[in-house]
């Protein structure tokens, strides 16, 4: 496919050398997302059917229909872009920017994308091995935000060590792996921190704000690693000219900067949506317990916004007054009983 783009890159030699990096569309990626769209596409028009043919408040909102094209968007642009070239012959920054790309961002929109509903057929099929043990072994960690978090730090990590960083870099197949993995790891990351989807393991606040901690220092420490290292950790990238003409080196710098700026706002959103998320489905699903609190309150509130009662203002024995609101109390305990 001919370049549509070029890179203007500044030789050491003082002499500007126009080397083009052009999009390249490798069939096997391209076919997996047309294939990924077209099955999104199917499971949400049968979640629209089983809603009734699409009526108003049953349907698949269109946001979660734009998040899902939007990742797959990202995931386009990732693997076909001027990134992928050059970010794996000169830039350490532009490299770090494809892994951020596929490990943070498009997983976040591609599970922001689907909810219970479209997700169901597949769950359906997922859940017919959950008797077997084996099985409901792997389908329990893959929602466990312990294990997802302990798996984006082997894999985010991991592809930073300068040896395996090297091998991905010089052998196209390796490279392929690296990216399958991140993909991966950030999807099922995501899943088990904010996904609407059926799954054995339910996961509780604490585990996924912890899960969200792990990754922030994760994340932290390869990002200031990179950020602060007094010599080019990645062999490749010696002698080459990174973004704007930097050295390898502030090339190296700015990629462990990128990679701090893109995790952080991420992760500290994601705790803030968990945590806002989280107290709403908790009011929602015990409306039993909120109409106790309710009616608890709402005598003591007015007990102590009317005004006093003759006997109340003339008996010195007018703090007995709450203990008979109390008790009140008593027929929401009955109801709950029965």
């Amino acid at each position: 496919m001919p370049a549509i783009a070029a890179v203007v890159i500044p030789m050491h030699g003082g002499h500007a050398h126009v080397e083009s990096y052009g999009w390249s569309l490798d069939p096997l990626p391209l076919a997996g997302l047309i294939l990924t769209a077209a099955i999104y596409g199917v499971l949400v028009l049968l979640a629209h059917r089983r809603a009734g043919h699409g009526r108003t408040g049953h349907r698949v909102s269109r946001v979660r229909i734009a998040c899902f094209g939007a990742g797959l968007a990202i995931i386009a642009i990732a693997l076909f872009s001027p990134i992928d070239p050059f970010g794996e012959d000169r830039s350490a920054a532009v490299h770090m920017l494809q892994h951020e790309l596929l490990l943070m961002v498009a997983p976040l929109l591609l599970v922001l994308g689907v909810e219970q509903r479209v997700a169901l057929p597949i769950s359906r099929v997922v859940m017919r091995g959950i008797h077997v043990r084996g099985w409901r072994a792997v389908l329990e960690a893959a929602g466990n935000p312990w294990f997802t978090a302990a798996l984006w730090g082997v894999i985010g990590a991991g592809w930073h060590i300068p040896a395996a960083y090297g091998l991905s870099l010089a052998h196209p197949g390796v490279h392929i792996a690296e990216h399958l993995s991140l993909l991966a790891t950030g999807t099922l990351f995501w899943a088990s921190i904010v996904g609407r989807i059926p799954a054995v393991h339910r996961a509780s606040l604490a585990e996924r704000i912890g899960a969200l901690g792990i990754v922030m220092a994760v994340g932290g420490i390869v990002g200031a690693g990179l950020l602060w290292a007094p010599a080019v950790l990645y062999s490749g990238y010696e002698g080459t000219t990174g973004v704007a003409g930097m050295t390898a080196l502030a090339d190296q710098h700015a990629a462990g900067a990128l990679m701090m700026a893109v995790d952080m706002p991420l992760l500290l959103g994601a705790m803030i949506l968990v945590v806002a998320a989280t107290k709403r489905d908790a009011t929602l699903d015990s409306p039993g317990r909120a109409r106790a609190v309710a009616g608890a309150a709402s005598p003591a509130t007015a007990a102590t916004s009317a005004p006093p009662a003759p006997t109340a203002s003339t008996a010195p024995t007018a703090p007995t007054a709450p203990t008979a609101v109390t008790t009140s109390t008593a027929p929401t305990a009955q109801s709950i009983g029965g």
